[in-house]
């Protein structure tokens, strides 16, 4: 039943039949079956509808009575959803890699908090604007950069409940503190 899933053929109709109705030519399975080995690998097969698909296979030779190789037996899962998990953790990581280029390379000093407050992010200009090194910032809560009197109004800001309206803007006027405690305004 479940080949008939994966295939979408009924057995009679794939029964004897070259493996090659499948799609299974490249690597060369049946080779590997000639010469009485075991093909375990990924490999590329086909449905009755001619849709394509990844799958890992098992492939065991069948020998007749002398020991020689007359068949085989194999197992297929289909690969598919994996890839689609592959890529798309693929495409997340260029994503993600995309965008740090993108703010380390500009000119504004940035950093990335968590929903707990801590740094999780800032960019080269962000170093130079407050004389701190990344690795003493990341982890960091934001408070420890912000000069105290600026400290409710930033927190307020920054999850958007400040004047005592709920708001969406993150952009706003603040003070922080250098390494060398020097107090800085910055938008």
């Amino acid at each position: 039943k479940g080949s008939e899933r994966l295939f979408l053929y009924k057995p009679e109709e794939v029964m004897g039949r070259h493996i090659a109705m499948l799609g299974a030519v490249k690597p060369n399975v049946i080779g590997e079956i000639r010469n009485g080995n075991t093909f375990r690998g990924e490999i590329s097969l086909m449905r009755k509808t001619g849709e394509r698909f990844p799958a890992y296979v098992i492939n065991v030779p069948l020998r007749n009575e002398s020991g020689k190789p007359m068949g085989m037996m194999g197992v297929a899962k289909d690969l598919t959803e994996e890839k689609k998990k592959e890529e798309a953790e693929r495409e997340i990581i260029r994503l993600k890699a995309f965008n740090e280029n993108l703010i380390a390379s500009l000119n504004d000093g940035i950093q990335i908090i968590d929903e707990h407050g801590r740094i999780t992010y800032i960019n080269r200009r962000f170093e130079e604007i407050i004389g701190y090194d990344k690795e003493e910032v990341i982890g960091e809560h934001f408070g420890a950069f912000i000069a105290k009197e600026a400290l409710d109004r930033f927190t307020k800001e920054i999850y958007g409940e400040a004047d005592g309206v709920k708001k969406e803007k993150k952009v706003f006027e603040s003070t922080f503190v250098t390494k060398n405690n020097k107090k800085i305004p910055v938008l």
